[in-house]
């Protein structure tokens, strides 16, 4: 099964596209927009605006449903998103990605890898996901739970902006300051907001800087969504494959007898 994440104004447009050179079979629940046979391939599209695939596309379905999605992007500029995984757990460390998608073929790549909102996937869907994009140009900042520890004096904005600013700084430079559209996904206030647009505008001084909620649903911020949370998941998966143990599910009195505890835990967060 794979999953393709489709905006509301593509559902119907993407099931006319996908018609063509397809058997259309009966909907066999109310939620199906659309349920396509294309050789061995079954395409259900959903209502809310997920067209799930009985297996990965390829050939030329895939390149059916990768000049779909072009025509579908209206931006004619390179895109960077920035998103992060981490922030909100005891467990582990702050993950920021970005990715940079240079043109609609990338961004419509990415769509069709499975780039979503990663708190909408499984780990399996994930995991795939992370395979296809990570050849996308991106770079990832992890802060350690140690350096977490010494770092922070009760503003995790700050530490927040200061990865992003990491993270963003090479893709920015590669485009040598032309136009470009950065996403990212909010997590501060406007002063934290100002302060990555100026930052953004002193490398990329023509790129637009687009901070808000819910960031996910544009491509590249869903690349760094997924990515996040990967790397996310691959350290909390590393360390309880090497104690035996799960770490989420420690009470704080057991977490406080570790002589570990500075390098798995925010302790901040144990306050």
């Amino acid at each position: 099964m794979h999953t393709l994440a489709l905006r509301p104004e593509e559902v119907h447009p993407f099931i006319a596209g996908m018609r063509a050179g397809s058997e259309v079979l009966a909907p066999t629940s109310k939620y199906e927009a659309a349920r396509l046979q294309r050789g061995d391939m079954l395409i259900v599209v959903y209502s809310s605006g997920k067209a799930v695939f009985s297996g990965f596309p390829e050939g030329k379905l895939a390149e059916d449903v990768l000049k779909f999605l072009e025509g579908s992007d209206m931006v004619r500029v390179p895109t960077i998103g920035a998103d992060e995984a981490g922030k909100g757990e005891s467990v582990g460390p702050i993950v920021v990605s970005s990715f940079l998608l240079r043109d609609k073929r990338e961004r419509a790549y990415a769509r069709l890898a499975g780039a979503m909102d990663s708190k909408q996937m499984s780990p399996q869907q994930l995991s795939l996901a992370h395979s296809r994009i990570r050849r996308l140009k991106h770079t990832t900042r992890t802060l350690l739970p140690q350096d977490f520890n010494v770092q922070f004096s009760n503003n995790l904005n700050e530490l927040l902006v200061s990865l992003y600013k990491s993270s963003l700084t090479p893709l920015l430079e590669q485009l040598a300051g032309g136009e470009a559209i950065v996403y990212i996904d909010k997590f501060g206030g406007k002063r934290h907001d100002d302060e990555l647009r100026s930052f953004v505008r002193s490398i990329c001084r023509d790129a637009e800087v687009v901070i808000t909620p819910r960031a996910e649903r544009y491509a590249a911020v869903a690349c760094a969504s997924v990515c996040a949370k990967h790397e996310y998941h691959l350290w909390v998966h590393s360390q309880e494959e090497a104690l035996g143990v799960e770490l989420a599910k420690l009470a704080k009195p057991k977490i406080m007898s570790m002589p570990e505890r500075s390098k798995l835990f925010k302790l901040a967060y144990m306050k």
